[in-house]
């Protein structure tokens, strides 16, 4: 329940060690990934995140959106 670290690559690196432990706690692994959906809270941490997710990726390349901040609105 606590941030890990200070930098956006120890954060992306924490985050991306607990998705692979809950998934192979689920039996899969990250070549079951479909997609991710990443939200940071400042898009100029893009290059860092990115760097760490394609080292956890390795040569799968699942579906992904990346954002600082997503709306979805509707009015009757």
């Amino acid at each position: 329940g606590e941030v890990v670290g200070t930098t956006m690559k120890e954060q992306a690196e924490q985050t991306l060690a607990n998705l692979k432990a809950v998934l192979d706690a689920a039996g899969l692994s990250i070549s079951d990934i479909a997609k991710t959906t990443v939200f940071v809270t400042n898009l100029d941490d893009f290059d860092a995140f990115n760097a760490v997710y394609a080292a956890f990726m390795g040569s799968h390349r699942p579906a992904r959106v990346l954002v600082e901040m997503d709306a979805v609105c509707y009015k009757d």
